[in-house]
């Protein structure tokens, strides 16, 4: 459990400042921190796959016009061949927020550490989206 909290914490502190320390006026992410973020998105520890899919969920909602393709062929191969049911959840949510934050509209990121809210919610915007199409 050390280890993991101790991954989790490294790799999250990895994630933020690569990101922001490469992270151009443009909003535009580096090779650099791609490479990353997508070997986060693969790690053994499934909390740090876990917080990679969250952070860009966060990214997004924080910068709208940021281009994010780049992860949305990985959430794809995770929403379906992902190590966890957890993972392929999170993975086709985030890949679908990411593609469709147009159509969504506003979702409150102001639930504190707990990621599973956002997703809650996530989900929910989603079923509302879907139920209204019909």
């Amino acid at each position: 459990m050390k280890k993991t909290i101790k991954v989790l914490l490294i790799a999250t502190q990895l994630f933020s400042i690569t990101l922001f320390a490469h992270t151009t006026s443009k909003r535009e992410i580096s090779k650099n921190t791609e490479i990353n973020v997508l070997h986060s998105m693969n790690h053994e520890v499934e909390t740090v796959a876990e917080s990679a899919i969250f952070n860009l969920l966060l990214l997004k909602n924080r910068n709208p016009q940021m281009d994010l393709t780049a992860f949305t062929n990985e959430l794809v191969k995770l929403a379906t061949e992902g190590q966890t049911a957890k993972i392929r959840y999170k993975a086709q949510l985030t890949y679908w927020y990411l593609t469709n934050k147009d159509k969504i509209g506003e979702i409150d990121f102001n639930h504190g550490d707990d990621d599973n809210r956002y997703y809650e919610e996530l989900a929910d915007k989603l079923k509302s989206i879907l139920i209204a199409s019909n």
